[in-house]
């Protein structure tokens, strides 16, 4: 192996290769180092272009940083710009290569030329409102719960990450986490405001509503038990846009599992607060029961998702 301390290897035009003519190279993907090593194979190693074999599984080449134009969502490109004072061998490969819309000039020209005229810089860590800096005064400010679940997840092998979609009703649920990026005594209060009004409006408007209004109009038709599973019913059919309706790139979607689960277990709440109500022997004992769970839901979601 042969080392330098210098550059100048990267201005010399090496001897062509013995026998290169008559060999051929296979790269498997068309990824930015596939691509790379196509460069240089007939820039460096004089390959004729014809012998490289570049297999690929997707239509588009580009690997992390394709790009295509989806109807009704846009042009998306994984990849970012990202112009850095030692990318060396990136300038080595791109003065190297001829823009194919101005002549004369190279592919390192118009990267130089847009990042003059666009510059691509910014010390801002976080954005909120789509683009407005998020004001962290370049700090991550993440609690040290956040910054444990973050690990995790890096050091999470892919193949146990397979099942964890949006599609997962718990990781759904965490990820609508009011205070997920919140801690300390912000965090306390944040919780404080959200979780009174929860234990107050809500429980009073819907408990009075499916417990009294809905279950009073089939009561003396089909019964104590029998309304109780029909305004049960309309309370968890009516939750179900809690989890089981998001709306992501622009396009609302049902999420099945998530509106399964989640119906089921309004099912099985509201019939507690029936039994509550009964217990009580007055709607108040459902308002409560109500409260209660709602109380130790926002905790749950607040502190342990």
């Amino acid at each position: 192996m042969y080392y330098s301390s210098g550059n100048y290897e990267a201005f010399a035009r090496p001897k062509k290769p013995v026998d290169v003519d008559k060999k051929s190279a296979y790269i498997v993907g068309s990824g930015l180092a596939a691509l790379s090593a196509a460069c240089f194979l007939v820039r460096d190693g004089q390959m004729k272009g014809k012998n490289i074999h570049i297999l690929e599984k997707d239509q588009i080449p580009g690997g992390a940083c394709d790009g295509y134009l989806y109807d009704g969502l846009g042009y998306v490109m994984r990849g970012g710009r990202e112009m850095d004072n030692h990318f060396e061998c990136m300038w080595d490969l791109f003065h190297s290569i001829p823009s194919i819309e101005t002549e004369g000039v190279s592919v390192l020209d118009e990267y130089y030329w847009l990042n003059k005229e666009d510059p691509n810089y910014s010390l801002m860590r976080a954005t909120m409102n789509r683009g407005e800096d998020a004001h962290t005064d370049r700090k991550f400010d993440i609690s040290d719960k956040g910054a444990m679940e973050i690990m995790k997840l890096f050091f999470t092998p892919d193949e146990d990450l397979y099942d964890k979609t949006i599609d997962n009703a718990f990781v759904y649920i965490g990820g609508n986490n009011p205070g997920a990026f919140i801690s300390g005594p912000d965090k306390q209060l944040y919780f404080w405001i959200a979780v009174i009004p929860s234990m107050i409006f809500s429980p009073i408007g819907e408990e009075f509503l499916y417990r009294g209004v809905i279950h009073g109009s089939f009561v003396q038709r089909f019964g104590e038990s029998k309304a109780s599973v029909l305004d049960s019913l309309a309370f968890a059919v009516t939750h179900v846009a809690h989890f089981g309706i998001v709306y992501v790139s622009g396009i609302w979607q049902f999420l099945p599992f998530p509106a399964i689960l989640w119906v089921l277990s309004m099912f099985v709440v509201s019939q507690i607060f029936f039994r509550c109500k009964q217990f009580c022997n007055s709607i108040w004992g459902a308002v409560f029961a109500h409260a209660g769970f709602n109380c130790f839901m926002m905790y749950f979601i607040f502190y342990q998702l």
